[in-house]
């Protein structure tokens, strides 16, 4: 018989060696699923760095935060390789476990949101009674609707000639059928 430190004795007890060989394959699997967890979630993060870098050099204005988006990603990036080392250290004591993945996860989407939104709301406040915009955006609209004034004009004019080349086969339909000359140049 072995002697446990904690007073217990381990005999030819076939019971609790088939629960400690449970206790492994659990154990094991764990590790495995955490693994496959962390890859999948590696790749998800691999995967919004290399859509922020290939849209950077966009340069409508509305859209382009991608550098902001970078960031946000860098700084999931940077708290994971800080919490899953932790975990694994931490892992045996839940409470301290669940606090320090409570608070990692609640200052990542904290700092997420605050880096994307926060400039936003920042132009939105700086340009609400810009007059320059609402000069652009006037300038715009004035130009939109001389386009589209010239382009109703063209559909117009090509409205009449479809209508004169129509009349045009109907009246040349009406001479074959009735076997007259055409009095017509275009004939």
């Amino acid at each position: 018989m072995t002697h446990l430190p904690l007073g217990g004795f381990i005999g030819k007890d076939t019971k609790g060696q088939k629960g400690l060989s449970t206790l492994r394959k659990l154990h094991l699997t764990f590790v495995i699923l955490s693994g496959i967890m962390y890859a999948y979630k590696g790749l998800q993060l691999v995967l919004g760095l290399f859509l922020a870098y290939e849209t950077r050099s966009q340069k409508v204005k509305q859209i382009n935060d991608s550098r902001l988006v970078a960031m946000a990603t860098y700084n999931v990036v940077v708290l994971c390789m800080i919490t899953a080392p932790v975990m694994l250290v931490v892992g045996d004591q839940q409470n301290a476990a669940f606090v320090f993945v409570s608070l990692a996860v609640i200052f990542c989407c904290f700092l997420s949101m605050a880096l994307i939104f926060v400039p936003k709301l920042l132009f939105i406040m700086k340009h609400a009674h810009d007059p320059r915009e609402k000069g652009e955006d006037e300038k715009f609209m004035q130009e939109q609707e001389k386009e589209y004034a010239e382009i109703q004009k063209e559909n117009d004019q090509l409205q009449k000639k479809l209508k004169e080349v129509r009349k045009f086969r109907l009246y040349l339909k009406f001479i074959r059928v009735r076997n007259i000359p055409c009095r017509k140049k275009s004939c």
